[in-house]
């Protein structure tokens, strides 16, 4: 048996999708977060496989992490083994994990007090500041100047443990990348009124065609956190490509609109993969 845990609505587009393709399907269950009781002895007595799809923040980073313990010890497969391994999964660790991977990224810096502000002048302006926990471009904003930078810092003081503060790159693609075992397709992403090219801030999306140097970057990812099933985003300058973002939860609405790829389907064929080789 095929066990996909969700949190969220199910009238989300991704949750909505998966439970569609989730039809043709007899070896698949679908549970809700809510409904797992610890220890989950009875729920997962016939999983072979697991996967997690949906909000980490509502299921909770910690009963994640338990619950893959769990799985684990009963040999139960887990698709994305990160969530075995680390109980931190923030913009934070995904950077600095590939940093010491040497993924190229844009540079980056953290602080922990509005003091030590002349450590972000090192990015040069403008520089863009991120919230670890906060996805769809909400959380993303960018500083033109030292009085906007002295301002930003002076209303979040007491939030810079959860902010990365990261180098402008001016950018001539903006991608986003699924990977499903491998890379299933690229999409270009294109906002003309604002710097981030998001979907979600009303951008749009035009299919792109990966070309080798991305394949190996999304096999370099892969290996680094132990994930098979996951979203990155690259920013592409002349020849250079810079990871912005990687995302094992990744919303793909825009995605199926503009690439005509079915994700969700394709999610579903790799996981009865894993299953048959189980």
């Amino acid at each position: 048996m095929i066990s996909i845990v969700y949190s969220g609505s199910c009238q989300e587009y991704e949750l909505k999708r998966i439970h569609e393709e989730a039809k043709n399907y007899d070896n698949l269950e679908l549970i809700n977060s809510d409904d797992i009781t610890f220890p989950p002895e009875s729920q997962f007595k016939n999983t072979k496989v697991f996967y997690f799809i949906g909000s980490l923040r509502k299921m909770g980073i910690s009963n994640l992490e338990v619950l893959a313990s769990y799985l684990k010890k009963r040999n139960i497969r887990i698709v994305n083994r990160v969530i075995e391994n680390y109980h931190i999964m923030n913009k934070t660790f995904f950077y600095y994990k590939m940093l010491e991977n040497n993924i190229k990224i844009p540079k980056i810096k953290k602080i922990n007090s509005e003091k030590n502000y002349k450590e972000i002048l090192d990015l040069g302006f403008p520089v863009i500041a991120k919230f670890d926990y906060i996805h769809l471009g909400k959380g993303v904003f960018l500083i033109e100047n030292m009085e906007e930078l002295l301002e930003f810092l002076n209303k979040n003081k007491d939030k810079l443990a959860h902010i990365i503060f990261q180098e402008y790159i001016p950018y001539e693609r903006d991608v986003r990348v699924i990977v499903i075992g491998d890379p299933i397709g690229g999409m270009e992403r294109i906002n003309p009124i604002s710097f981030k090219a998001n979907i979600a801030q009303g951008g749009y999306g035009k299919p792109f065609k990966i070309d080798e140097e991305i394949r190996e970057i999304s096999k370099n990812l892969s290996k680094i956190f132990d994930i098979e099933i996951f979203a990155f985003d690259v920013l592409i300058k002349g020849k250079t490509k810079y990871v912005i973002d990687l995302h094992i939860i990744f919303r793909f609405e825009g995605f199926e609109k503009y690439t005509k790829v079915n994700v969700a389907r394709r999610i579903l064929e790799y996981l009865n993969e894993v299953h048959n080789k189980s």
